[in-house]
Parts: structure tokens; sequence; C-alpha cells
């Protein structure tokens, strides 16, 4: 897993004075292992529809799975997208990759879900997960 050290100008200072020292590179590990606690993940699937499946009904299904989404543990934001080639684009982020895994898992197992998934062709569809790199402010 890639982690980002999110670091104050004056952590940026005292780090570039003591890299070389042991001090400083001890200060810049234990500052990456706090920022692994707080990089989200990202989970993002792409799919096309079942043939014959409006854009309405399937809208409709996915305002119904916001629900589970927004009782998960760790659920940050959803945003859908659709391409000009038909493809879907669902990103959802998570306050973790741990987290993003867990709802991963317990989405089939929620009978709500269902639904949904009957409208995708899951043979088009591109599934990932990743964690936070880099945030620019």
């Amino acid at each position: 897993m890639s982690s980002l050290v999110k670091i104050s100008v004056f952590e940026q200072h005292f780090i570039e004075r003591n890299c070389h020292t042991r001090q400083g590179m001890e200060y810049l590990f234990n500052k990456g292992k706090e920022n692994e606690k707080e990089m989200n993940s990202m989970e993002i699937a792409i799919v096309k529809l079942k043939a014959g499946v409006s854009d309405e009904i399937f809208l409709k299904e996915a305002k119904s799975v916001q629900i589970f989404l927004q009782n998960s543990p760790g659920y940050v934001s959803r945003k859908l997208f659709k391409s000009e080639n038909g493809y879907w684009v669902d990103m959802v982020e998570w306050s973790s990759q741990e987290n993003a895994f867990k709802a991963f898992e317990n989405f089939s197992k929620d009978s709500a879900n269902h639904k949904f998934e009957e409208l995708l062709d899951v043979s088009s569809m591109q599934m990932y997960h990743s964690s936070e790199f880099w945030k620019f402010e």
C-alpha cells in the first residue's frame, strides 16, 4: 500500500535539516504511520446496463443502493457518471480500504441491493479499489 506523508512547512524544514539523522528518519516514519490511518479509499465500478434497462430504472435503484452505502461504516461520498458510450461509472469514497472491502463483501448479502445488481451487465463490469496517494489542496 502506498502512502503519502502529509506534513506542515515547519515539519518539512525539520526533516530537511535532520533527514540524515536517526531522529529525522524516525519522525518521518512515524508521521507516515499516522497518515496511513487517514488515507481514504476509492471504489470505482464501470459497467453497462443490461439490454432494455432504462436510465430512469437504473437511477431509481442506484438511489436505493445509496441507503446501504450511507449506513455502511466509513462511507464518505458517492458520484455517478455516464459516458457517451453507455458505460456507467460509480465512484464511492471510503474512509479506508478496509471499510471499502467490508462494504463490498456485504453488498450482495443485503437483499435490498439485488434488484440493482440484476440491472447490470456483469460481463462488462470492471471494478477497482485504490488508496489515496496524493491530495491536491
